[in-house]
């Protein structure tokens, strides 16, 4: 007399007899040919980032007024020397120096921006829409910048192109920005 499996036991049996049954078809199934990789061509914004025309990065820091309120969006920012070349360790250096160059010069190109921002947009800088306008976009631009650095250093191109199109985003937002608070004018 024959006896039976259980159910219970058979199904995982079954799960198993079926895994290796497509895990051999698989195998023997030849793998199509990638066609040939293509170079890379990097996006202009891996190049140079879009924000202030200064090349110390005129917001390095949250409490400069509106980074780039006196440019077109369309304005490009030098990358900085030796964010690129040489080994990490060397990078990292050249980017240490760059900060504290930065904030050496802080004061100077806080009050050159301001002076810059008020040229442009007039006693419309009082308003306390448009400060805040000034204070967030300022903010934003410093972060991107901060990160597009870093991508440099870490030669992460992919997060160096996005983080320059986002600055060109964001350029584009706060001159529109300003445009509507200024009532169209300038």
């Amino acid at each position: 007399m024959r006896t039976r499996m259980p159910l219970a036991s058979a199904v995982p049996i079954a799960a198993f007899l079926v895994a290796s049954i497509t895990m051999r078809q698989a195998a023997a199934t030849p793998k199509p040919t990638e066609p040939p990789a293509k170079p890379k061509h990097e996006h202009p914004a891996t190049e140079t980032a879009t924000a202030a025309p200064k090349p110390t990065g005129s917001a390095a820091s949250p409490a400069a007024s509106g980074a780039s309120a006196g440019t077109e969006p369309a304005m490009v920012r030098p990358t900085a020397p030796g964010l690129r070349e040489g080994s990490h360790e060397q990078r990292l250096e050249a980017l240490t120096k760059l900060i504290a160059e930065r904030q050496s010069t802080i004061d100077a190109r806080r009050k050159a921006e301001q002076d810059e921002t008020r040229v442009r947009w007039g006693k419309v800088v009082d308003q306390p829409p448009v400060v805040a306008e000034l204070k967030t976009h300022a903010e934003r631009v410093a972060r991107l910048q901060r990160i597009q650095e870093l991508a440099e250093v870490e030669s992460k191109p992919a997060v160096v192109a996005r983080a320059g199109r986002a600055l060109a985003t964001e350029n584009a937002r706060h001159e529109k920005q300003m445009q509507t608070l200024a009532g169209g004018a300038k």
